[in-house]
């Protein structure tokens, strides 16, 4: 019985319970001269970054890292951090940011920010826990055939304390070859003498590594243009945190709730990013990126007091930083999310300069521009694209321009390609459909491709490719029979009359059976609060019939969660 499939089940219970799935819709509604294609298809992809040859790394939240090259996914994830349990994928924890070393050529480093699953489990409901896991970032070795031994982690900064949510979690370089980490407040005090949400003022520690940006060197040093250096500092990579009275060394700027994304100006001669932070019950912000820079969280929200929602708020006190552009909430849009700078000169001139950020919950992509006064403007970009979608965004190249990509849950997780296309030819979109995806040998599979389409109404073509060495076929609609045991990723093809092709994949496993899993608790017709813990309990069988135990006993799986408002 395949450990994937039992994770699978038994993160679906919890999910159910705390989370609103997104519906996703088949594409983006966007401007005239773009298009919006899927072209990849896996589990809640998280983050995305390019390797300066072109490949695209998709991390995603369950703990699997993903290299697609020439146009497809590489069949074998590169690294998976569950497989020997290093990793607390719950709630809004796990795999939530990827980098690449700027001279990834020649040293070939990534790096990860994860949520590490430092005592064996992983409780969702225990802020104060010394159980709890932390947060780390840690840097690996691609191999050049696309595959990171787990013994190549080099971790960097370990022990961030995370007392419940808001992890944050993105990596990026800057142009000054230092990396930049985002991290959140944890929600929930780390020392309960304040609170949670509004009362956590955990970011307001100088000495812990919340609620911050933090700059380190490739090797985890400290750069020496760091703010918070001198003898009233130490450094806290290792522990997390240092003594009450000491800034940490590797703090950039603070005082921020949950800097869930950043993105990096290609453009600009020097360093220059902007951050999204997710706010709580009133604004979204953009922070301009600035050495000792002091938000105000959880002093302050957007460009107010916490709690004031009156867009005329007199300006920061000096001690603190206002955002250059904040929305309030409103029209469902509450949970900024994804962002990237477009590279100038690749689509038009009216598109320069621009910053595109994406909203989670309202499903929309915004361009944030500079106005002539000095203030920043949104415009609306993109719509449709479904709740839970853009959590990450990312320039990278296609062809002989660059594409917006982007990550959604929706759809049961995507990788989508914004292009733009002028009055050219638009690339189509595949959809693969497969049924059964699991069962016993031989395992004949239907293989659908009928929900595809092309935005320009062409003809289409087929190639299905189904991973286990047989020849491809070319019909809208096949059937396959897998005759050896094994996972297999068939590969669907998709061309249109002029010539534009997409790929997307479907993964088969042959000879295994999903478990049949029940819900012992709650039952279905459970009502409750926000935070009031609930127990969960359920219990599984294989194919086989054998009962499935869990890592601690033979009994029913059960957990603990708290409920709370979905929020980033």
């Amino acid at each position: 019985m395949s450990s994937y499939f039992l994770r699978l089940a038994l993160a679906s219970i919890s999910l159910a319970i705390i989370t609103t799935f997104g519906t996703g819709l088949a594409h983006a509604a966007l401007p005239a001269g773009f298009s919006d294609a899927v072209i990849a298809t896996l589990p809640q992809p998280s983050a995305l970054a390019f390797t300066q040859d072109g490949r695209m790394l998709i991390a995603t939240q369950p703990g699997r890292l993903h290299v697609y090259e020439d146009g497809a996914l590489f069949p074998t994830p590169a690294l998976d951090l569950g497989l020997d349990n290093r990793i607390c994928a719950n709630g809004e924890r796990g795999l939530l940011g990827v980098a690449v070393d700027p001279e990834f050529a020649t040293n070939r480093y990534i790096y990860l920010f994860y949520v590490f699953n430092k005592y064996g489990i992983c409780p969702l409901a225990k802020p104060d826990s010394p159980e709890n896991p932390v947060r780390r970032v840690s840097r690996f070795t691609l191999a050049p055939d696309n595959i990171i031994n787990p013994n190549s982690e080099t971790v960097l900064i370990d022990n961030m304390l995370l007392p419940r949510s808001h992890v944050s979690g993105d990596l990026h370089f800057g142009k000054d070859g230092y990396l930049y980490v985002s991290v959140g407040d944890g929600l929930c005090d780390y020392a309960s003498d304040s609170g949670c949400a509004g009362l956590n003022d955990a970011s307001l520690d100088n000495h812990m590594l919340m609620g911050k940006i933090l700059r380190i060197t490739r090797d985890g040093g400290i750069p020496p243009t760091n703010p918070f250096q001198g003898a009233d500092s130490a450094r806290c990579a290792q522990a997390g945190r240092t003594a009450e009275g000491k800034h940490c060394q590797e703090t950039f700027a603070k005082g921020l709730r949950n800097p869930f994304r950043m993105a990096f100006d290609p453009n600009a001669s020097a360093t220059r990013f902007f951050i999204n932070d997710v706010g709580q019950s009133t604004w979204e912000e953009v922070d301009l990126g600035k050495a000792g820079a002091d938000y105000g969280w959880n002093l302050r929200e957007g460009p107010c007091p916490l709690g004031q929602s009156s867009a005329d708020c007199a300006a920061a006190p000096a001690q603190f930083t206002d955002p250059i552009f904040a929305y309030r909430h409103m029209q469902g849009c509450e949970a900024i999310t994804g962002s990237a700078f477009l590279p100038n000169g690749y689509w038009p001139d009216s598109y320069d300069g621009a910053y595109f950020y994406a909203d989670y919950d309202c499903g929309k992509i915004f361009t944030l521009k500079k106005q002539a006064g000095g203030a920043y403007a949104a415009e609306t970009f993109a719509t449709a694209l479904g709740k839970q979608s853009a959590v990450h965004m990312a320039f990278g190249p296609y062809e002989a321009t660059q594409a917006l990509n982007y990550t959604t849950y929706g759809n049961g997780g995507q990788v989508r390609r914004i292009t733009f296309t002028g009055s050219a030819n638009r690339v189509p979109t595949a959809v693969a459909d497969a049924s059964p995806r699991f069962g016993n040998l031989p395992l004949d599979v239907a293989f659908d491709a009928s929900h595809s389409s092309d935005p320009d109404g062409d003809a289409l073509t087929y190639e299905w490719s189904f991973g286990d060495g047989s020849p491809p076929e070319f019909d809208q609609s096949v059937t396959h029979t897998y005759t050896a045991e094994g996972t297999y990723y068939a590969t669907l093809t998709v061309t249109d009359a002029p010539g534009a092709q997409v790929q997307t994949s479907v993964r088969i496993d042959a000879g295994n059976n999903a478990p049949s899993v029940t819900v012992l608790s709650p039952i279905a017709t459970t009502r409750f609060r926000v935070g009031q813990p609930l127990k969960l309990r359920a219990s599984a069988v294989d194919g086989n019939g054998q009962t499935l135990p869990d890592r601690r006993s033979a009994g029913p799986h059960s957990c603990t969660t708290t409920p709370t408002r979905t929020r980033i």
